[in-house]
């Protein structure tokens, strides 16, 4: 008689992970060894990454460093105070920036710039204070913008006391500059290609998951006396149909396509949301089934333990000979 004896959750899971890092493991290292230098467009990125911080510089709503990083006077909590908006001095990676307007810095932005980076139009001085600054009003708590003889910029307010409504306020207009920069058309064209490039490049993970879970996940099962993977014949588990007998090939092939749609590739686009749940699975029902399983006709058995026969009509040969022997 049969006897079917379904594998462990604990020895499944640990198995499945091992096949996990065989199909992951190995396109990673195929992957990055080769595919992607052989793919990627470096040449065309880098520059496309360079026009983009030129085009950053160019605002002048950002500071360069030597060491290459370039950083938005919105990210600087040091602009904290109203002098601190016309002279500060700023510290990236070490080195020093003295002297930093940042108010000059965006009203050279509005009325230099701006058409450059998506605005209709360059701003005069007059509409900058009143359109950007909001001079007058309580919402800037800006009474006036001095420029001296020298060049130097005053911030004149309305309530000397409550300059944190000021500092906030223009802090907020550079962070509205630097968002204008960041999604103009020129710089979201070049991010744009670099996105190509990237996805150019990446896409050819796909056709080597499939290949690897191919031979890892199909054809050694299939050609394995209990269509077991390397994980499962580690840890003695075999495949058989849900009624108890030997799995049919068209099944197999069954069973690793759900599993490559629903657990390889909705794994991939759900952070692993469809593997949780199909192992989640296992849990809650008798025959321990998960997604793949329901839908290639299959269960996963301890084949040390477990006894069947091939086919129905086998078992039913078999016990009818052994009755004939049992009357004799």
């Amino acid at each position: 008689m049969k006897n079917i004896v379904f594998g462990k959750l604990s020895s499944r899971v640990i198995a499945k992970f091992i096949d996990y890092i065989l199909v992951f493991g190995l396109t990673v290292i195929i992957f990055f060894c080769g595919v992607f230098n052989a793919t990627f467009d470096r040449e065309s990125y880098v520059d496309n990454e360079l026009k983009t911080i030129e085009l950053y510089k160019d605002s002048g709503l950002y500071i360069s460093t030597e060491k290459g990083s370039i950083i938005g006077l919105n990210t600087f909590s040091t602009i904290s105070s109203v002098a601190k908006l016309t002279d500060v001095t700023l510290t990236v990676d070490g080195e020093s920036f003295s002297h930093v307007n940042a108010t000059k810095q965006l009203y050279e932005f509005y009325s230099t710039k701006y058409i450059s980076y998506g605005g209709q139009m360059n701003l005069t001085m007059e509409t900058f204070k009143s359109m950007i600054l909001k001079v007058g009003s309580e919402l800037s708590n800006i009474n006036d913008l001095v420029i001296g003889d020298d060049g130097s910029y005053t911030i004149e307010m309305i309530d000397g006391k409550n300059y944190g409504v000021t500092v906030s306020y223009v802090n907020s207009q550079i962070e509205n500059a630097v968002k204008i920069v960041e999604s103009s058309p020129s710089v979201r064209n070049y991010q744009a290609k670099n996105q190509k490039i990237m996805f150019n490049a990446i896409i050819w993970l796909v056709p080597i998951i499939i290949s690897l879970s191919f031979i890892f996940d199909f054809l050694i099962p299939l050609f394995s006396k209990r269509n077991e993977t390397i994980g499962k014949y580690i840890f003695k588990l075999g495949v058989i149909s849900k009624d108890g007998y030997s799995l049919k090939k068209i099944w197999i092939f069954i069973r690793w396509l759900s599993y490559l749609v629903i657990e390889l590739v909705g794994g991939f686009l759900t952070m692993g949301g469809t593997i949780l749940i199909s192992y989640t699975m296992l849990i809650f029902n008798k025959k321990k089934r998960t997604i793949h399983d329901y839908i290639g006709n299959s269960i996963v058995i301890n084949k040390e333990e477990s006894f069947y026969f091939n086919s129905y009509e086998e078992e039913k040969y078999l016990m009818e000979n052994k009755r004939s022997i049992n009357l004799l």
